[in-house]
């Protein structure tokens, strides 16, 4: 059914260019000519021969939104490609409210802002996140001025550069821990037992063994031309953030002959489960690449907001192959507490002014596996950041010294892994969110810290305690360069 006329309207203009191609066939949002991909079908991104311009124009109107006896305010939303023709199938999410919408054929949506929506600091009533395989996530402020004033807003393409390859599957898109324990009953919210984390494993494992693949799921690398053997690979979720295209990561990579990988799909950022779901994928990908040993080297992971399903689900089945793991603003503190996590070093990054992070406390988290498994991992809250980065590059960069760092503590120098030895790593000071802001924390030898040694965050060496406490100390909004 057609909306409604709109009687009052928030237009935002999403545009984007996606460049894909392969030997006999055209990569479409929807997977290959809107058909899985036969399995001889390999993905060759550098070969441009065909660019789709999409732009979608949203029209979100506050039907009745102003209406002081009004129960809720309601966007309606309607999303357009560059022909004028609707573009289903973006999933809209109401953050703060934990509704969510998607756009049907006719590319129409609703979500409601409850009337008891109190500003932020920043005004902030909601935030809408929008998501479309194909295009780079996006968080959209709902303000006051939202429901009277138009807003511009572009979606940028997913970064896959054009030295990159890969190829698409198909998994089973309910099979993910997410849809298990998104919902999980614990007060306070980060206190999860590790039981009700095994059960939702278990449960996950269960329903993939029922679930056929209903779902498409990318899978792209890039390798340094000069690697003649990986020693590594760095597995990124795609959401949000993630990308293998990042000049600070390549330089890494090449520094260390470590593989990129990059993954992109509900299915598999959500936190696909048990995951021999993607292992024939993963040896797939090293065939292309013609380093088959990228099925079995060490890895670091990577995953942004929801993509931390993915980083911590993978670091937690395969600890034995983990090096470290790094959660971005992760969208439920439970992400953060997956079993053997505490066989790595790990790093949890959150900013200050994500609602999120006031919603589920994954800092408290943090130090709940410090206390009670004596984990090496460290929480960075960054002061002036909501959900998304302020400065890409300069997380990329924090991000890479950490790896960096985890590498040295965690794996010899014959390429095997090493346990973690926790007296021989650095200690820093707890962030105190009542002052907010950046804070200079204080950090010292494991033996030599005045805090609170079992649940102040952990450090792998000298060298990334110096590191974290000038990066929690610089405000991105005014970068020293």
């Amino acid at each position: 059914r057609r909306p409604r006329r709109p009687r009052a309207g928030v237009i935002f203009y999403l545009t984007s260019s996606l460049h894909y191609k392969t030997g006999m066939e055209t990569l479409h949002e929807d997977g290959i000519d809107g058909q899985p991909a036969a399995p001889e079908k390999q993905l060759a991104i550098g070969h441009l021969t065909k660019s789709l311009a999409l732009m979608a124009v949203l029209i979100l109107t506050a039907a009745g939104g102003l209406r002081a006896q009004a129960p809720q305010r309601v966007l309606q939303g309607i999303i357009k490609d560059a022909h004028n023709a609707a573009l289903p199938g973006v999933h809209c999410t109401l953050q703060k409210a934990g509704l969510t919408a998607e756009s049907g054929t006719d590319g129409s949506f609703t979500l409601a802002v409850p009337a008891s929506a109190m500003p932020g600091e920043d005004g902030t009533l909601n935030i809408i996140e929008m998501t479309k395989p194909g295009l780079r996530t996006r968080w959209i402020r709902v303000t006051e001025a939202s429901f009277t004033q138009p807003v511009n807003v572009v979606i940028e393409p997913l970064e896959v550069g054009a030295d990159n390859f890969g190829f698409i599957a198909f998994m089973p898109r309910n099979a993910t821990i997410i849809n298990q324990l998104a919902q999980i009953p614990a007060d306070p919210p980060y206190a999860v037992t590790a039981e009700q984390l095994r059960t939702g494993l278990q449960q996950t494992a269960k329903l993939s063994a029922t679930e056929i693949p209903d779902d498409d799921v990318a899978f792209y690398a890039w390798v340094p031309e000069e690697t003649r053997k990986l020693k590594a690979a760095f597995l990124i979720s795609l959401h949000g953030i993630g990308t293998i295209d990042s000049p600070v990561l390549r330089k890494f990579a090449a520094k260390n002959d470590i593989a990129l990988v990059g993954v992109i799909g509900d299915p598999i950022q959500r936190g696909c489960y048990p995951l021999e779901l993607m292992d024939q994928h993963m040896a797939r990908l090293g065939q292309i690449a013609g380093h088959p040993e990228l099925a079995d080297v060490p890895v670091l992971t990577f995953g942004h907001s929801n993509g931390t399903g993915f980083a911590t689900v993978y670091a937690s089945d395969r600890a034995d192959r983990l090096i470290g793991w790094i959660s971005y603003h992760s969208g439920y503190a439970w992400q953060n507490l997956m079993p053997n996590l505490e066989q790595a070093p790990g790093l949890v990054m959150h900013g200050q002014l994500d609602a999120l992070l006031d919603k589920y406390s994954q800092d408290k988290g943090v130090m709940e596996m410090r206390r009670t498994r004596n984990a090496p991992v460290a929480m960075m809250l960054e002061g002036s950041v909501d959900h998304a980065p302020v400065d890409r590059d300069a997380t990329w960069e924090f991000v890479v010294q950490f790896c960096e760092a985890a590498m040295r503590a965690r794996l010899g120098d014959n390429g095997k892994l090493k346990p973690v030895n926790i007296e021989q790593g650095w200690l820093g000071g707890i962030y105190d969110r009542t002052k907010a802001g950046q804070q200079l924390l204080p950090i010292a030898p494991f033996a030599e810290f005045k805090g609170d040694k079992a649940t102040a965050n952990w450090l792998p060496d000298e060298q990334f305690a110096k590191a974290w406490r000038t990066y929690g100390n610089t405000d991105p909004r005014k970068p020293d360069k």
